[in-house]
């Protein structure tokens, strides 16, 4: 097939933005999955405690009074915990802190050590209780879920990379639909199959895949538009697998116009995510 067009092509920021989302089938779901995944994990970790990391057996410890005791409105292993307030004095200035075990452990009036943060007083517990209501150990169970969503995105991710060169480099061709069988693989009920194509270039044909439930899109017996690496035909991309299946003229504009809005409302997924470890860790 003679080559029509071969020119770096400008990608408006909207579709740009769409590929990151839309280009596959998982993208979404993975996006989903992390986000939420990731806000639960950051809850449960700003209620956790990690002060065994930053208290040493060489923290400085001083005697503590404590001035208030109640139900901390959380429960392990079906066992209550309850927060103590306590007040100590560093250099002869006062200081408070929370720390978090079961109901017997002190009562109001009781004398407690407390260890700090050597030149950070702020930062405390009582000896042999919590920062925070919950043991770090809790979170292992919870982090699978952001670990699902961002093993799904570092598996997509690439790959729209490799898109994006496509189509900014890409030459315009056409490929002829050759077959399609199943995966195992389902979308909203629907199967996901493997379609394959054909694409000629430089007198050989090369065989191109897209996995999509959307087979009405690519089941057809006209050619279909299709771009290309020159030098790795092999590495194709069906124009109507894009988000929005833009039209592109022969001197390889992007002719279909993309809106800014609402794709940048994809950009709410990371930005929630580093929102979410911010609060958490920072």
């Amino acid at each position: 097939m003679a080559i029509m067009f071969h020119r770096t092509r400008h990608i408006p920021l909207p579709l740009l933005i769409r590929m990151f989302f839309e280009s596959n089938f998982l993208l979404l779901f993975g996006w989903i999955f992390f986000t939420f995944g990731s806000i639960i994990f950051c809850v449960f970790a700003s209620i956790s405690d990690f002060s065994d990391f930053v208290l040493s057996k060489d923290s400085p410890r001083t005697q503590a009074i404590i001035y208030k005791k109640e139900y901390a409105n959380a429960r392990e292993n079906r066992v209550s915990i309850y927060a103590y307030h306590y007040k100590f004095q560093v250099e002869g200035q006062e200081y408070t802190g929370i720390s978090y075990g079961y109901s017997s452990d002190y009562q109001v009036g009781n004398t407690a050590t407390v260890i700090y943060k050597k030149g950070k007083p702020t930062y405390s517990r009582i000896e042999n209780l919590r920062h925070k209501q919950f043991q770090p150990y809790f979170l292992l169970f919870i982090v699978i879920f952001p670990l699902i969503g961002g093993i799904i995105l570092a598996i997509a991710i690439p790959k729209v990379f490799s898109k994006i060169r496509i189509l900014r480099e890409g030459t315009m061709g056409e490929a002829t639909f050759s077959g399609m069988k199943p995966t195992n693989t389902t979308v909203n009920k629907q199967r996901v199959m493997k379609m394959s194509f054909h694409l000629q270039s430089g007198g050989k044909t090369y065989t191109i895949h897209h996995n999509t439930h959307q087979t009405h899109k690519f089941f057809t017996d006209k050619p279909l538009k299709v771009l290309f690496l020159p030098h790795q035909p092999e590495k194709a991309l069906l124009i109507n697998s894009l988000p929005g299946s833009p039209e592109i003229s022969e001197q390889g504009t992007i002719l279909t116009q993309y809106a800014l809005f609402p794709a940048i409302l994809y950009l709410l997924f990371p930005a929630t995510c580093l929102f979410a470890y911010w609060l958490a860790f920072f």
